[in-house]
């Protein structure tokens, strides 16, 4: 009779340990899972989905970059001038361009406000639109940047 109560516990121990583990593998939003349960034990390695307010919420609390705006200014001129680099197709001239560096550090927002050659004005849009750069310390940034072709 012993052995027999020793076994049945045994066995209803390992169905017990076998569901835990099940669930552990389910998806969150799924039926059956401990989310669901209303137990107190729950697995504290299930989490809750993040929800648009967490994620809001952890982006408030990203650290700032560590660059001046003065720094980073130097360092969008630094990617530009690296991207304008070489030859010309389009002759000289010159383009005067206002941009804004968006969260992303993506240039957007691309305005030229004077331009000698039209050719030039769109070579300066492409050069713009392919600098990649760290997000700005505090947020979008306007700037402007000349170009002199020679």
């Amino acid at each position: 009779m012993q052995i027999i109560r020793t076994v049945l516990i045994t066995a209803l121990m390992l169905d017990l340990l076998n569901i835990a583990h099940a669930q552990e593998q389910k998806p969150l939003d799924q039926p059956g899972t401990a989310s669901e349960n209303k137990t107190t034990n729950v697995d504290p390695k299930i989490t809750k989905p993040e929800t648009a307010q967490t994620v809001a919420e952890k982006q408030q609390k990203k650290p700032k970059s560590l660059l001046s705006i003065e720094a980073y200014k130097r360092l969008i001129a630094g990617k530009i001038a690296a991207r304008a680099g070489g030859k010309n197709p389009h002759g000289a001239g010159e383009v005067v361009a206002a941009f804004r560096v968006n969260d992303d550090g993506q240039i957007d927002q691309i305005t030229i406000k004077k331009s000698s050659n039209p050719a030039l004005a769109d070579h300066v849009r492409k050069i713009l639109s392919g600098v990649k750069a760290p997000p700005p310390p505090e947020g979008p940034i306007l700037l402007g940047q000349p170009f002199n072709f020679r």
